[in-house]
């Protein structure tokens, strides 16, 4: 069998339409060390300071053209940012987001006291009932929930624990506790950063707090986007199970 002429004549013009076709439904690539990307990342404040200083030294190893940006919006507007990809990716607490939200689980956090050392109540060896009943410093950054969680531990009629200052970032709470007779109760992860610059001792709760599993979160729509999940792949390496 030979082409016919007619077909001779459009075979170049039906390659390079076929050649066409193929680069657009290609799928793309990302090259960490090549590539330009500037991600937008939804975090606490606590977030911020576990997650960033770590990621960021990878990321300028790894992927010295990509530049990251922190946000912290309420609820509403994270939803609507991770739909429109205005928000790359999320990470920390954020239940209710919605069936269309993908997540992934990199370790869970449970909640430790705080204590400036030389505390009164040290001197007791921490003495469960001395510790409920010395007043606390509670921590609720925007768009989160943990204040109510703990909260609602606090106020239980078995423990009724004195709330005198109610803060809305957690970054300040160390030097408050170094600094006053004020008790908190926090993020182990954040308390064991804390704790290393600043004369703060860290005690187990009398009492159960809930535990919250800290994950990654990002649309469905946005699943297969290589850059992203380098992105996620590499969060995992870094804090997977932290």
């Amino acid at each position: 069998m030979e082409p016919t002429p007619f077909a001779e004549t459009i075979a170049p013009t039906v390659a390079e339409a076929l050649r066409v076709v193929r680069s657009t439904l290609a799928k793309p690539s990302f090259e960490a060390a090549s590539t330009r990307r500037h991600f937008r990342i939804a975090m606490s404040d606590i977030g911020e300071r576990f997650f960033m200083p770590r990621l960021w030294l990878r990321l300028a190893q790894d992927a010295p053209g990509v530049t990251c940006e922190c946000l912290s919006p309420g609820l509403d507007e994270l939803q609507h940012g991770l739909a429109n990809g205005e928000i790359d990716l999320a990470v920390g607490f954020f239940p209710g987001l919605g069936a269309q939200v993908l997540h992934e689980t990199l370790f869970q956090e449970q909640f430790v006291y705080l204590a400036r050392q030389g505390h009164p109540l040290l001197a007791s060896g921490g003495d469960t009932k001395e510790l409920i009943r010395t007043p606390h410093v509670l921590a609720s950054p925007p768009g989160t929930s943990h204040l109510t969680a703990v909260e609602r531990v606090l106020m239980r009629r078995d423990v009724r624990a004195p709330v005198a200052l109610r803060v809305r970032s957690f970054l300040c709470i160390g030097p408050i506790v170094a600094e006053t007779d004020l008790v908190s109760p926090v993020p182990n992860n954040l308390a064991e950063l804390i704790a290393d610059h600043l004369p703060l001792h860290l005690i187990k709760p009398p009492i159960k707090f809930p535990s919250f599993d800290l994950k990654m979160y990002w649309h469905r729509r946005f699943d297969d986007d290589p850059a992203l999940a380098w992105l996620r792949q590499l969060m995992v390496q870094l804090f997977g199970a932290a």
